[in-house]
């Protein structure tokens, strides 16, 4: 069966008699792969059933030429979606609430990232994305973060899809065009460093506390001018050519 253009297979095992390394096999696979000037990333789907998946990542690869989208199709190490046992564990080490409402719902970052980062560097990619159908619970040097959207650590890159298909319908919109608009924010932060997340305003880097909150950015997906000016300007055109297919699409949709 012929892949879509933009389709990655990784392979856990080495094939029999091939003695190259990893480096020398991911770099023959970027060599292989749609020939891009831009910066590489995957989307690993781990469960949350993105169909369509292929006709987005076209939609925004079309848009511009700076970053490059392809499906990672890829086999799920064990521990890479955490268990809910492994998750209260995890949060009363912490000192984590003992009654947070949908806390077994929460899959842990850093156990994704773990297991990802073999995948990305075996797939030559620059950024690898996991979409898991749960929450995320992530940390930092100061707070333990619980119900997230999103996380990401150098090149690695989480994003929930819990509760999306509902607020894209909401939002009357495609469901896989909501999971691209997560990993595009989140892609967008790790390459412009002064990016970041914020209070919900109804752009693009909404934190989204309130996650039904996230329905009134899929409706209209905009960039707000204060997050532009931290974008270079050489890179701006592309960020923006990036929301306007995501609000397009499908091709025909409403500018």
């Amino acid at each position: 069966m012929k892949l879509p253009q933009f389709t990655l297979v990784h392979q856990r095992r080495q094939p029999k008699g091939d003695t190259r390394s990893p480096a020398t096999r991911a770099a023959a696979l970027r060599a292989a792969s749609p020939a891009t000037k831009g910066k590489r990333v995957g989307i690993w789907d781990l469960g949350a059933y993105v169909g369509r998946l292929p006709q987005v990542i076209e939609a925004v690869n079309g848009a511009q030429d700076e970053l490059v989208f392809f499906e990672a199709l890829a086999a799920m190490p064990a521990g890479t979606v955490s268990q809910p046992s492994r998750v209260r564990a995890w949060s009363d080490e912490r000192g984590g609430p003992r009654r947070l409402p949908g806390l077994e719902a929460n899959v842990i970052a850093d156990d994704f990232f773990k297991r990802a980062e073999r995948v990305r560097r075996d797939l030559g990619l620059d950024y690898l994305a996991g979409v898991t159908a749960k929450m995320i619970a992530d940390e930092d040097e100061e707070q333990v973060y619980y119900n997230l959207f999103a996380a990401a650590r150098q090149r690695l890159i989480l994003v929930s899809s819990y509760d999306l298909r509902k607020y894209a319908a909401k939002a009357g919109r495609p469901f896989e065009s909501a999971v691209v608009g997560l990993v595009v924010a989140s892609v967008l932060t790790l390459l412009h460093r002064r990016l970041e997340f914020h209070p919900d305003r109804g752009c693009l880097f909404d934190f989204n506390e309130d996650r039904a909150g996230i329905v009134k950015v899929l409706k209209d997906p905009r960039i707000e001018d204060s997050c532009l000016q931290k974008i270079p300007p050489p890179h701006r055109p592309a960020a923006l050519a990036l929301v306007e297919a995501l609000r397009r699409y499908p091709e025909g949709g409403p500018s």
